[in-house]
C-alpha cells in the first residue's frame, strides 16, 4: 500500500486530491499513511548506508 502511494504520488504525479479519491482514505488518514511511508523509505535507506559502510569498513581491514 505504501509503495502504491509513493509511486502514484511521485512517479504518475498525482495530486494529493486525487490520492484521497483513489485510495478512499479521508485527508488526514493520508496525510498520516504518506507520512509513515516516506519515514519507511528513509529507515530503509539508513539501513542500506549502514550495511555499505560496515562493508567497505570490514574490506579495508
Amino acid at each position: 500500500m505504501f509503495g502504491n502511494l509513493l509511486f502514484n504520488r511521485h512517479f504518475i504525479n498525482m495530486m494529493f486530491d486525487e490520492l484521497v479519491d483513489l485510495a478512499g482514505y479521508s485527508k488526514a488518514n493520508l496525510s498520516k499513511l504518506l507520512n509513515t511511508a516516506y519515514l519507511k523509505v528513509a529507515l530503509w535507506i539508513a539501513d542500506e548506508f549502514d550495511f555499505i559502510f560496515s562493508v567497505e569498513l570490514v574490506e579495508m581491514e
